[in-house]
């Protein structure tokens, strides 16, 4: 029987790898299952460089999307395919992965159908990080630093809950972004830098970013009141508040923005503004 490794993250999502873990066991019944537990982003790197040191060229995520973005450079370095299974708070990657519907992941590995899909490399004053997933700069920076101190729950309800939360310091951001031969102000309240489509539990941050353009889709969303920002939400949710006055839409391989801002990549908070985005073109493989 294919031995097959499990990278668990059980810190994840406050612990749902264990309503979650059963699911993958029966879904990759046919495999041998080699369960490897973490509890912060340094272990999980670890196991994967151990994995990748004695052959394995895919691993099974058990995981949030903050699970998947610690274990990007040794993926990338190693060239190892990732299987995320969702655990997290949000796990809004795998809602990009279009290919799985109506396919059993099982067989997927077992005929090595991977996909090479874009990272997005975020180069800060202070350092780099990678993304897989969606970047904010703004408001929903601060929406995710709490839920990421909340107590527990997973999908839209715990970002609910934080957009109410933070709504009492809304602001706008004095910002800068610079693509291509543009260059172009904003008093934004949020950007959204999306290479996949969903965040915050499943409302769709960016319908048309596709995980394979080499483009990263940026969204900005302009100075608006409390009251207005809850009238829209349920744009956001849905995604149409992209068609609607106040807010600013581009594609870029590479986007510089300027001013001081707070981020979060792939759900996890990140350093603070100014920060330039450039895509790594195919640099990852999934199933």
């Amino acid at each position: 029987m294919v031995e097959v490794p499990v990278i668990v993250n059980v810190t994840s999502g406050h612990g749902r790898y264990r309503e979650a873990l059963p699911a993958v066991r029966r879904e990759l019944s046919p495999f041998s299952l080699s369960i490897f537990t973490t509890s912060s982003p340094g272990e999980a790197t670890q196991v994967m460089e151990r994995i990748a040191g004695e052959g394995h060229q895919t691993v099974v995520v058990v995981g949030g999307d903050g699970t998947v973005n610690s274990l990007l450079e040794s993926a990338i370095a190693f060239d190892v395919c990732l299987v995320p299974f969702q655990a997290g708070t949000g796990s809004d990657l795998v809602r990009s992965f279009h290919w799985r519907a109506g396919r059993s992941v099982a067989e997927m590995i077992r005929d090595e159908e991977f996909r090479r899909i874009d990272v997005c490399e975020a180069r800060y004053l202070e350092g780099t990080r990678l993304f897989v997933n969606i970047m904010e700069v703004g408001f929903g920076a601060r929406v995710v630093s709490r839920v990421n101190r909340s107590g527990g729950g997973h999908g839209r309800l715990p970002f609910e809950i934080a957009v109410l939360g933070e709504l009492p310091g809304l602001r706008a951001y004095e910002l800068d972004l610079l693509y291509g031969e543009q260059v172009a102000h904003y008093r934004a309240i949020e950007v959204i830098l999306a290479n996949g489509r969903y965040f915050g539990g499943g409302m769709l941050s960016a319908p048309y970013a596709d995980l394979t353009d080499g483009l990263v889709d940026v969204h900005v969303i302009g100075e608006m009141g409390r009251i207005s920002l809850l009238a829209r939400f349920r744009h956001l949710v849905d995604g149409s508040y992209v068609r609607m006055p106040g807010i600013a839409s581009m594609r870029a391989e590479r986007i510089e923005i300027k001013g001081k801002a707070p981020t979060e990549v792939d759900g996890e908070n990140s350093l603070e503004a100014p920060v330039t985005v450039a895509v790594r073109r195919q640099a990852l493989r999934v199933i």
